[in-house]
């Protein structure tokens, strides 16, 4: 029984880990899911799409394998977010593009954390100028579907342009508290909408003690919060945990699930969900206590 049990596991890991792998060679092979939701919108079926890290995972730990290497190197154009997200790239050859680049990413001071600033994907005006920055790239390596390209691209653009005024209707000054490392920078400083970390510094799920929750649970209280947001991908047990040991003491706290944009679950990969899907998603659950 042991041995049946190891093997499904094994197998099982496989399946997850090699979902978002294509056997076919991927003409466009990109890191974060921004980077490869835009792509996979710009190009439809002209194109083949890859992303490069597994499903689930949020990018910040992973380590390409050799033959992710060999993918990259034969694929027409390699999307990537930075130097500093993907420190591994400058060992690789290729039509590689460092999205950050043109982009505002130096360092921001925000409320009582400082971070360099890796995470300008999180921002709808940045995904914006991706989407402009992709689409110049997919038409110097298929010309002559340039047409086709940025009727896509102008129609993302415009989707994702009536979603940042949405935001921007929303009441203001409005403080969000979310369970997760701190990422919503520029998209505070576009929305003028505060996602403030109860996390101090990044910690994945695994790596968070019982000493970090009751920290979390201590700050909920003092601050009388009465909903939290949570990292969609990597701290649902986490938000979970939090919820029953305040009821415990008699304190109720909603919680609720808010996108980071790093990656999907392999449910929201499967049915191709959107950048604008995911902000919708967003937008809705600020918009069920806030509005």
């Amino acid at each position: 029984m042991k041995k049946i049990v190891l093997v499904f596991i094994s197998i099982l890991t496989l399946m997850l880990t090699s979902c978002n792998k294509n056997d076919k060679k991927a003409d466009i092979i990109t890191t974060l899911y921004p980077q490869y939701s835009i792509a996979k919108e710009i190009v439809g079926d002209k194109l083949t799409v890859s992303l490069i890290v597994p499903i689930g995972s949020d990018g910040h730990h992973f380590t390409p394998t050799s033959k992710d290497l060999i993918d990259i190197k034969n694929a027409k154009l390699f999307l990537y977010t930075s130097d500093s997200m993907e420190v591994w790239v400058k060992n690789i050859s290729g039509n590689k593009v460092d999205l950050s680049l043109g982009l505002d990413v130096c360092e921001h001071e925000h409320e009582h954390h400082q971070h360099d600033h890796v995470h300008y994907f999180v921002s709808i005006s940045n995904q914006i100028k991706m989407t402009l920055t992709i689409l110049e790239e997919i038409e110097k390596i298929d010309p002559n579907n340039s047409s086709f390209y940025e009727e896509n691209a102008t129609a993302l653009i415009n989707r994702l342009t009536i979603i940042k005024e949405e935001f921007l209707l929303l009441n203001k000054p409005l403080t969000i508290y979310y369970v997760g490392h701190d990422v919503f920078l520029d998209f505070t400083h576009e929305t003028e909408i505060n996602v403030f970390s109860l996390m101090s510094s990044f910690t994945d799920e695994a790596s968070i003690t019982s000493k970090d929750l009751q920290a979390l649970i201590n700050t909920i209280k003092n601050e009388n919060i009465s909903v939290i947001f949570y990292d969609s991908l990597t701290m649902k047990k986490t938000a979970k945990t939090i919820q029953n040991d305040l009821k415990k003491d008699g304190y109720s706290v909603e919680i609720r699930p808010f996108h980071s944009f790093h990656n999907v679950n392999l449910e929201d990969y499967k049915i191709n969900k959107s950048i604008t899907e995911l902000w919708e998603e967003n937008l809705n659950v600020i918009k069920e206590f806030y509005e």
